[in-house]
């Protein structure tokens, strides 16, 4: 559902400038006479994510911007922290984010962006400095112990690297007498996928033999339960009947057979020792929220325009 409203959105903005009227040379925006061109808003638009749109996941609530505008604030935002972050002593140097940029381009969804002109390195190198600046905003005058980096490196090894993962069918039935049946089937010598298809009632994955692909060892939707039985199975093996309390206090019966398993790959933490710190010191700041309040009151004094059409009257002062 986000990406279809996603591509929707995108196909009006995209519309909206493609017809030449706009040059992307054009100046769309300036933040205290620093200027944002049409270049910059167009490529922050093909690089909207579902979650741009999302005003908050719990209740579900949409943002009632359109891409265009949301891809502006964006930018504006990015310029804001740019000039706070130099202002007071906080921008990064042209050494850090070279430093950091060969890091950030080995993640797959980086990679596949170059690959497909999507973004250029230097609208990467870009982002990767506002990325900094809003850390170094954040986490100004605040430190970390190494007991605390240790303890958040234990506690994420999917931010490092690549946990343990298993390939897991499984057989979900409400009732006992069903789920015997297919424990005595499996028993017999019925191929695991024959019996999914024959009982699970889990429409999803019947189709499939009950595969339910690769999970993370830690992935945070695997009950604890069924992950403490997988742990004692070889590869190839079926755990015994499970079964927990559902909603409105219906019992559920799961049969989980382990089909394959992939060793996890983390490197330790002596090879990742600044990314732990860095990242546990945000988390212990509480993230954006402090640079937030900073940003926001700098906001407040900056001289902001836009000449993007339509967009026009988003900071005239009435």
């Amino acid at each position: 559902m986000y990406c279809s409203i996603l591509r929707a959105c995108l196909a009006l903005a995209c519309l909206f400038v493609s017809g030449g009227a706009l040059a992307q040379s054009e100046v769309a925006a300036t933040v205290n006479r620093d200027t944002i061109t049409v270049a910059e808003w167009q490529m922050r638009l093909q690089n909207l994510r579902a979650q741009d749109f999302l005003a908050s996941t719990n209740p579900l609530r949409f943002k009632t911007e359109s891409a265009g505008q949301i891809a502006i604030e964006s930018l504006i935002a990015s310029r804001l922290a740019l000039q706070y972050a130099e202002k007071v002593g906080l921008l990064p140097t042209d050494a850090e984010i070279e430093a950091e940029m060969p890091r950030v381009k080995q993640q797959p969804a980086v990679a596949q962006a170059l690959e497909r002109k999507r973004i250029t390195e230097e609208f990467l190198r870009y982002e990767v400095r506002v990325q900094r600046a809003l850390y170094n905003i954040a986490t100004v005058n605040e430190s970390v112990s190494p007991s605390e980096v240790k303890a958040f490196y234990d506690r994420n090894p999917a931010l490092f690297g690549t946990p343990e993962q298993w390939q897991l069918a499984v057989i979900r039935l409400s009732n006992a007498q069903a789920a015997e049946k297919a424990q005595a089937e499996i028993k017999q010598g019925t191929p695991f996928a024959s019996v999914a298809v024959k009982y699970t009632e889990d429409a999803n994955t019947r189709q499939r033999g009950g595969d339910l692909g690769f999970i993370s060892v830690n992935d945070p939707g695997l009950p604890g339960y069924v992950r403490e039985a997988v742990q004692k199975l070889k590869v190839g093996e079926v755990t015994p009947t499970l079964q927990s309390a559902g909603t409105g206090g219906r019992t559920t019966f799961l049969i989980v057979r382990l089909l394959a398993k992939r060793e996890a790959n983390i490197p330790p933490l002596e090879q990742v020792q600044e990314q732990a710190r860095r990242m546990a010191l945000f988390e212990k700041v509480g993230g954006m929220a402090g640079a937030d309040r900073k940003l926001e009151e700098f906001r407040k004094t900056a001289v902001i325009s836009v000449s993007l059409p339509g967009y026009q009257d988003l900071y005239r002062k009435p």
